[in-house]
């Protein structure tokens, strides 16, 4: 059973991101130019993360709404409530935009009729890389549903990773993770397999010694 992970476990996490951010430039300009495919007046962020404000900024327009969906309190908790600088920054510069920001915390799965066409795009990015077989069939329906018509989606999943036992257990303890993996290609026919049709396509190769993950897919789908 997943336990909400501790604050501090949130705030390593955004450290982390932060640390490959600037020390991975190329990776970095790879996923700011898959986030710069966004583009809307409505966008859900389903398993935001703390980084909920940080993506919004790398969107192609500013969304006049913008909603993240986090299972985790610690999460919403950090986001709301965190000094560090970084996120105080992204935070500000978010709300300086004047988009109507919103982060629920709550299962995604239980939000479906709620979100049924009222956004124009979904960001996907990690988060849908923890789900497999029906319930990954399941997750692509929610996010089919929610779009509008020709709605847009971008997928980023990190695959092959390099890591201690200890470090995989715990993120698997929080949910941060899954034991299965998923092989680039079989996910994208998986998610097309579900109403969607993929236009850009690029796998990214990572250091594995360095970053610590083989390859980065990135994706951008539209509702068929």
């Amino acid at each position: 059973m997943k336990t909400d992970s501790p604050l501090d476990y949130v705030q390593w996490y955004y450290d982390k991101d932060h640390y490959r951010w600037e020390h991975f430039p190329e990776v970095t300009d790879f996923i700011n130019s898959f986030l710069a495919e966004i583009d809307g007046e409505s966008v859900l962020n389903p398993g935001c993360g703390p980084q909920f404000y940080d993506w919004m900024l790398r969107f192609k327009s500013v969304p006049k709404k913008y909603v993240g969906v986090d299972i985790s309190k610690s999460t919403i908790t950090y986001l709301n409530t965190a000094d560090d600088p970084r996120l105080v920054k992204a935070r500000n510069a978010a709300l300086e935009t004047g988009a109507q920001s919103r982060i629920l915390c709550a299962d995604i799965f239980d939000l479906e009729s709620e979100f049924t066409g009222k956004f124009d795009a979904v960001v996907a990015t990690g988060f849908i890389g923890t789900f497999h077989g029906d319930d990954l069939n399941r997750l692509c329906r929610v996010f089919h549903s929610a779009l509008k018509p020709d709605g847009m989606m971008v997928k980023l999943t990190w695959h092959g990773p390099h890591r201690t036992p200890e470090q995989t257990a715990e993120k698997l303890k929080y949910g941060y993770d899954s034991l299965e993996e998923h092989e680039p290609y079989r996910f994208l026919s998986q998610i097309e397999a579900c109403g969607f049709s993929a236009g850009r396509h690029e796998l990214f190769e990572c250091d594995p010694e360095t970053y610590q993950w083989d390859v980065i897919q990135g994706c951008v789908f539209r509702k068929g």
